[in-house]
């Protein structure tokens, strides 16, 4: 496994969620980009929501 993946388990297991030993294998499977640009929107939305008051 190449450093870029144990970090990114490392600050996984940091940020407090619970690994599963099987996704070291599949750290190098595609995922869809409907998948992704999913996860983008609600990220950005927790992040900005759209009905939250200006003031």
């Amino acid at each position: 496994m190449t450093q870029d993946k144990k970090e990114l388990l490392r600050r996984l297991r940091d940020f407090g969620m619970q690994i599963d030993p099987q996704w070291q294998d599949r750290l190098d499977e595609p995922v869809s980009l409907g998948v992704v640009l999913e996860t983008m929107l609600k990220l950005l939305e927790k992040l900005d929501p759209p009905h939250r008051p200006y003031d």
